[in-house]
């Protein structure tokens, strides 16, 4: 897989940075089985505990005449104090030739290293866990559906090999202009013997 961009900066542009993944990153999670023990017998399994996922993505900077200026922008989009998942793009060789399919996890860094014995710091290695499904997802993901009557359907087709469970986001398009069905009736008291109108009041 290719480096294509991490929170849309581009990190594998081969101008200013070169990155790759290490590895483990492209494997399955690993899980930690439960066991359920039994009197005279073997265990069995019980269940499953998924401790998280951690992978690796390695960022040689290659405009060393700014290196200075590229070590700080990097110490700025891999800051381990942001605690805000980033998207991280990758492209695959599915697409055969001239272009390959996007895919993409979210998640954080929680460390920024410079390699061990590179005096000029102009190699790093950002320690990224995954937020959420550590299976990489397709970069295509919205799917509009413009709902105008009830009981409507829409069928969404998973273009991959394994489960996957979609987001919604629901958008009004109109105000309604009746048939509020749920109010309440909430009593305040104002402390003071002066009425005020239109004054804001923390409910």
């Amino acid at each position: 897989m290719d480096v294509l961009t991490w929170d849309g900066h581009n990190v594998n542009d081969t101008t200013n940075y070169i990155s790759f993944l290490h590895h483990q990153a492209f494997g399955l999670p690993r899980v930690n089985a439960q066991s359920l023990a039994r009197s005279g017998r073997w265990p069995i399994i019980s269940g499953v505990e998924r401790p998280g996922r951690v992978i690796f993505l390695e960022i040689i900077i290659r405009n060393l005449a700014q290196l200075a200026a590229k070590q700080a922008e990097l110490q700025q989009w891999f800051d381990p104090e942001d605690e805000t998942p980033k998207k991280l793009i990758v492209e695959d060789l599915g697409g055969g030739t001239g272009g390959g399919n996007d895919r993409y996890v979210y998640a954080i860094c929680e460390e920024l290293a410079a390699m061990p014995n590179d005096e000029n710091n102009y190699t790093f290695v950002a320690q990224l866990r995954i937020h959420g499904d550590p299976l990489w997802r397709t970069a295509v993901e919205d799917d509009a559906w413009s709902i105008t009557a009830t009981a409507q359907t829409h069928n969404i087709t998973n273009g991959g090999k394994a489960d996957a469970y979609p987001f919604f986001y629901i958008r009004p398009t109109q105000s309604k202009t009746g048939g509020f069905a749920f109010k309440k009736f909430i009593p305040v008291r104002w402390p003071n013997n002066t009425g005020y109108v239109r004054y804001p009041t923390d409910i």
